[in-house]
């Protein structure tokens, strides 16, 4: 009796390889998610303020990088991580550019986010912090300033850390990140001037 053939069994050397590689690229996923699903979440959360948009935004990075995983084997940390900062913001993007998402979005500031981050807010030190003031004031931003102070406030990165992600200089980074910081003041100055007059 001849012996059986080791390709028709589907245990040859070439589909051994095959699950060997998917075993890795799984483990690699895995690895990723753990590591920085909630930090995707987060960023995605303050720059949309909805959660069903921000868990939609999450769901597309991790979908594409599942789609694309065998091009992360050679890629570095700083590499990885910029792809999904850098896929998390076209996410971002692509539901403000809907009219019908941007006006859900909008509409969810004041309802939901208060206390929906809230435990964010407390973990930072940032407790009495008057969430929905503090939203409606980043959504008076532009998309690169939101952009910059998320990731230079909200996910903690430093001038020098958000200008490697971005490829772009520290300077850029401190500018743009200055004139949206003067502009978030100015906003709840006069918001909490119109609270206080209403008193």
């Amino acid at each position: 009796m001849s012996a059986p053939d080791s390709e028709s069994n589907g245990v040859g050397p070439e589909n051994s390889s095959g699950d060997d590689s998917s075993k890795i690229n799984r483990a690699f996923l895995e690895d990723v998610y753990e590591r920085y699903f909630d930090r995707i979440y987060r960023y995605c959360s303050y720059r949309l303020f909805a959660k069903e948009a921000a868990e939609d935004a999450t769901a597309t990075v991790f979908l594409r990088l599942a789609e694309r995983v065998g091009e992360f084997e050679r890629k570095n940390e700083l590499e990885l991580r910029k792809w999904l900062y850098g896929t998390a913001r076209n996410a971002v993007s692509s539901h403000w550019r809907s009219r019908k998402q941007r006006m859900k979005i909008l509409g969810a500031i004041c309802e939901e986010r208060r206390g929906d981050l809230e435990h964010y807010g407390d973990a930072e030190g940032s407790k009495g912090v008057d969430w929905s003031n503090l939203y409606l004031a980043m959504s008076r931003l532009n998309a690169k300033q939101q952009h910059f102070v998320t990731l230079r406030f909200f996910e903690g990165y430093r001038p020098k850390e958000v200008a490697e992600l971005l490829g772009i200089r520290s300077i850029t980074v401190r500018v743009t990140v200055s004139r949206a910081l003067k502009k978030l003041r100015k906003y709840l100055t006069e918001v909490s001037y119109y609270e206080v007059g209403k008193d």
